[in-house]
């Protein structure tokens, strides 16, 4: 029998109360590596980011955070284009 951890994707979505996905462009997010020295900056150990995957046909990636303020300030700096959620399947 495998043992496996639980995700970080999974324990995020328990520990942060906000969640933001936002599209990736289709030539990649240059800015990842600002966006994360930004956040450990403002936010130490009070966030995450993860690659959401696809949601319709756009790459997106995931931000959470406790602090909406702190959400809403690196949608603003990093002009991050908000994404829609995966439809979930029944």
């Amino acid at each position: 029998m495998v043992r496996r951890s639980t995700p970080a994707k999974t324990i995020d979505e328990q520990t942060f109360a906000i969640r933001t996905l936002f599209r990736i462009p289709e030539l990649g997010f240059s800015r990842l590596n600002e966006m994360h020295q930004w956040l450990r900056e403002r936010a130490p150990k009070a966030h995450a980011i993860h690659s959401h995957g696809l949601t319709g046909i756009n790459q997106c990636g995931a931000l959470y955070v406790n602090d909406i303020e702190i959400a809403m300030e690196c949608i603003k700096l990093f002009e991050l284009k908000l994404a829609a959620p995966p439809k979930q399947t029944p």
